[in-house]
């Protein structure tokens, strides 16, 4: 007997699912890291563990753990000054997702073209969150993310992260990664 309205198959042969955090980019993506933790450009301060994604405009971002969206802006439009990245004065007008996790962090997904989900949606590790842009203050399209401490604001204090599907490690700028970030 199936109840609801839809039942999922599980293969039987398929691996476990990975334990801690994957990144955000869909199963199988691989670019590298155009920015990492602690550099002399931007990831200092309240973003000093944060990574930067050399993705194009327009590709899928995915949730790095389960959670629940506490946060979400698409107040940048096409047009808008701010949508192809613009200097300091587009800090604060930027498209972003940020998801609430169980161990009472949350991620921030930043520079997006458009959020594609909602504030209180429950969302699960891989499960599209929104699309890479280069909106806010950003040298053009790439996916910002960072796992923070919760302040009760979008913008909190960074916290150090690894990535299961890279080894247990945080990537540096120029390293190479591929998403385990699987269903």
């Amino acid at each position: 007997f199936i109840s609801g309205a839809f039942a999922q198959c599980v293969d039987p042969n398929a691996p476990p699912p990975l334990p801690g955090f994957l990144l955000p980019l869909a199963c199988g993506t691989s670019t590298s890291i155009t920015q990492g933790n602690n550099s002399p450009y931007s990831h200092n301060g309240l973003a000093a563990y944060a990574f930067d994604f050399g993705i194009p405009r327009h590709t899928p971002l995915v949730a790095i753990a389960d959670g629940t969206v506490i946060a979400t802006s698409d107040v940048v439009q096409p047009g808008d000054p701010c949508w192809n990245g613009g200097g300091e004065e587009c800090a604060n007008t930027v498209n972003y997702v940020l998801v609430q996790h169980a161990d009472g962090t949350a991620s921030l997904y930043m520079h997006l073209d458009a959020p594609v989900v909602n504030v209180g949606d429950a969302v699960a590790r891989g499960q599209q969150v929104g699309w890479s842009g280069g909106t806010g203050w950003s040298t053009g399209p790439h996916a910002h993310l960072q796992r923070q401490q919760l302040c009760g604001s979008w913008w909190c204090q960074s916290v150090p992260t690894t990535f299961t599907d890279f080894n247990d490690a945080a990537p540096n700028t120029g390293d190479a990664v591929t998403s385990q970030n699987c269903p």
